[in-house]
């Protein structure tokens, strides 16, 4: 279709749009013997009605336009399937504007225009760009496209650096329509986020003029976080375009930092540096640093299962009682988010590890099992653990390294998250294939196949040879009764194995008897 004709088209939308409104404020008006509170009834459905438009538009859904179409272009069957879509979209939205607005003008007090004026104003372009833009602005779309995106599930993490990224945008180009997207509001974006003093706010970004909290001189933030919120604008301007709201299909880029793959760069926890956190009193003896004995089992257990599985600590610290199962006879934790209380860092972090012979002698199943015995699969195992800045291992991180981060011998102190990359060390010089590497590391990009496949023996075997068994040499077997000691409220009584629980037991021992 010609661009005269899509204009044409767009004319018919804005009448359409405001012959709605008139005739639904007249349509109200007319109405005989209504109450102040039928006029704010109708202002609630009307203003629900318009949510139920947008997010019509947001799936795609243009079935409630279809009709009207034939009203603003002459012959429907002309259109090709992008001008069709295009227009039917832009209908949907305009019914909602109206809805919107009918809304506005009946609300008690609300001042009448004079004149109405159009959301969607025509502007001339080249090429193949689309002619018009909704004149919607980047801090309205913002908001729209958040909601859209917790609607769909997100970590609070993920949730807070979207938040951060967006505010970004919006403390440039908040009140600007998002038709003016251009390579100087692209610039512009990209210095703020570079310039951004450390420590600033998503608040701040939103209610402080953004002058005084960017600084002139070098980059204050790490690499990682400019160019974490520069990704987040990038996908927000992406979104507008597949949502048609940016029509050109050239989007100006956003300079992100050079960004060096320091994946050689991380450092590993030497053998050294394990054998002497596993040669601490709370291991040997399980003595603790405030207390007589160890205050909490995450204290003992969770450097423990990083060292034997290469878990993520937050992983780990999320566990519940249904995430330590047996496949095919192999006993393996479950990393999953089937509970409210736990969240992945992608899809591919989904998988089963097999537990460490080592790991197993210790007592892990006698610990579990005091909280399978309450009959909650979803009763977490670190029940102590609570969420600080919206991750479960910033406070057992924090420990760690303030208790053990002087063991480091390399000038660095030593940090729990350094056993993952030794863990992924030790498989990579067991010649281990690139498929089990990142299916048992849970890195993005595995095509293992099933998160959860039904036969581990070759996980088992793997993890067996990569890991000594002599790191575990001499830390001294968890003592169930170390539970109840210091417990919080919401944690179980003594555990007292009722008849089932023993035979558990006995046959949990025999087994290990075995595997020895």
């Amino acid at each position: 279709m010609a661009t005269y004709c899509l204009a044409k088209a767009r004319e018919g939308i804005r009448a359409l749009r405001d012959s709605w409104i008139d005739q639904s404020i007249t349509d109200w008006r007319s109405r005989s013997s209504q109450t102040y509170q039928d006029l704010l009834n109708h202002i609630e459905q009307l203003e629900l009605a318009a949510a139920e438009r947008v997010e019509a538009s947001y799936l795609n859904n243009y079935q409630p336009a279809q009709p009207w179409l034939a009203d603003v272009v002459i012959a429907p069957t002309a259109l090709d399937e992008n001008e069709h879509v295009l227009l039917c979209h832009e209908l949907t939205l305009a019914q909602a504007e109206a809805l919107k607005e009918t809304a506005k003008r009946l609300s008690p007090g609300a001042s009448q225009p004079t004149s109405t004026s159009s959301p969607i104003e025509s502007t001339e372009v080249s090429g193949n760009s689309r002619a018009t833009e909704l004149e919607l602005t980047f801090g309205q779309l913002a908001s729209m496209y958040l909601d859209e995106k917790l609607a769909g599930g997100m970590r609070t993490r993920s949730e807070n650096e979207y938040r951060r990224g967006l505010a970004l945008l919006t403390a440039v180009a908040g009140d600007l329509p998002v038709s003016r997207w251009n390579g100087e509001l692209s610039r512009q974006v990209s210095l703020a986020a570079k310039g951004l003093k450390k420590g600033v706010t998503t608040a701040q970004l939103l209610n402080e003029e953004l002058a005084s909290l960017v600084v002139e001189q070098d980059c204050e933030l790490s690499l990682e976080t400019v160019n974490s919120n520069l990704t987040k604008v990038r996908l927000f301007l992406e979104w507008c375009q597949n949502h048609h709201h940016l029509r050109d299909p050239y989007l100006p880029p956003l300079h992100q930092l050079q960004a060096r793959d320091r994946r050689d760069d991380r450092p590993v926890a030497t053998e050294e540096e394990i054998l002497a956190v596993n040669s601490q009193p709370l291991f040997t003896e399980h003595k603790g640093f405030k207390t007589k004995l160890i205050q909490h089992p995450h204290h003992y257990w969770l450097p423990l299962l990083m060292q034997a599985t290469g878990a993520r600590l937050g992983e780990l610290s999320q566990l519940v009682a249904g995430d330590v199962e047996q496949v095919g006879g192999i006993w393996c934790i479950r990393i999953d988010h089937r509970y409210n209380s736990q969240q992945v860092k992608t899809a591919n972090a989904r998988r089963f590890i097999p537990l460490h012979s080592e790991i197993l002698r210790l007592g892990f199943l006698v610990f579990v099992e005091h909280y399978r015995a309450q009959g909650d699969p979803g009763r977490r195992l670190f029940p102590s653990i609570g969420l600080l800045r919206g991750s479960y291992s910033n406070k057992p991180s924090e420990w760690f390294i303030s208790h053990y981060g002087s063991l480091g011998t390399q000038g660095l102190n030593l940090t729990p998250h350094q056993f993952r990359h030794t863990f992924r060390e030790r498989l990579v010089a067991a010649n281990v294939t690139e498929a089990n590497l990142t299916y048992l590391m849970g890195h993005f990009g595995s095509n293992y196949g099933s998160a959860f496949p039904r036969d581990v023996r070759h996980l088992k075997v793997i993890v067996e040879q990569a890991i000594p068994s002599n790191w575990f040499t001499t830390v001294k077997p968890f003592d169930v009764a170390l539970i109840n000691l210091h417990s919080r409220p919401d944690s179980v009584l003594e555990f007292v194995p009722n008849p089932s629980q023993r035979r558990f037991l006995a046959s949990t021992a025999r087994s290990q008897e075995v595997s020895r």
